[in-house]
């Protein structure tokens, strides 16, 4: 019978190799403090501003809105994020009468973040698609349309806090 180390060992065994790599992220809690403590968001834009209709100015909004929950600071010494939007439609599904069926909304990010003396640190662009029905009533169109643009704005804030954690 070979020797085993006993298994209660062979976790804290791990647990301490894993703790001797000497990797941190960037933004990687130092004495309580997050990356919240050190960037606010500065700038949420679409980039088409001169064509934008009520929803890609609600989009541009609520990524704010969201980003700014989880990023709360404001002040001068602070990385600043500046994100610019774009939104895209496109056809999904069509019948046969070549109706659009049902249509797809892209949106995608450039994210950049500075640091207070105005140097970029990080870049990245990021993306979120969602589908909506396009029904006889325009009503119905559109709301499933307004839902589809608040579910891939959700998942792009979500996405843009993922990145920047591991950046």
């Amino acid at each position: 019978m070979k020797n085993k180390l006993p298994n209660i060992l062979a976790p804290s065994i791990l647990a301490s190799v894993l703790l001797s790599c000497s990797y941190s992220p960037l933004y990687a809690p130092i004495d309580g403090q997050t990356l919240a403590s050190h960037v606010q968001v500065s700038m949420v834009e679409m980039e088409r501003f001169e064509s934008q209709n009520v929803g890609e100015r609600r989009t541009a909004q609520l990524l704010s809105q969201r980003l700014r929950q989880d990023l709360p600071n404001q002040g001068p010494a602070l990385d600043q994020l500046h994100i610019s939007i774009r939104e895209d439609a496109s056809a999904l599904a069509l019948r046969r009468t070549a109706l659009v069926e049902r249509e797809q909304l892209t949106l995608t990010a450039r994210v950049s973040l500075k640091t207070p003396e105005g140097k970029q640190t990080f870049t990245t662009e990021v993306g979120s698609t969602t589908a909506y029905n396009v029904e006889t009533t325009p009503y119905a169109t559109e709301s499933g349309k307004v839902f589809a643009r608040q579910t891939a704005t959700r998942n792009l804030a979500e996405e843009i806090l993922r990145r920047l954690n591991l950046f």
